[in-house]
């Protein structure tokens, strides 16, 4: 498994994995979570696509700031 932190330009931290299928125009992912930090309560992941049925998502080279392994 090739887990990815990717950092969006809006500031929101994303954690997945890389998918198999890679493009020019961006870093396709699976799964993808958001990290939240809470002073109080510490760290929590939350779905990043709740709502959607689908599993994985193309995010454009131009929404990131970084993406590391």
């Amino acid at each position: 498994m090739n887990l990815l932190h990717i950092k969006l330009k809006n500031g929101e931290d994303i954690l997945a994995q890389k998918a198999d299928n890679q493009t020019d125009i961006g870093v396709t992912i699976s799964a993808p979570v958001s990290i939240h930090v809470d002073p109080i309560n510490g760290f929590f992941a939350k779905s990043w696509m709740i709502l959607s049925e689908e599993k994985i998502i193309t995010i454009r080279n131009e929404d990131i700031m970084f993406c590391t392994n």
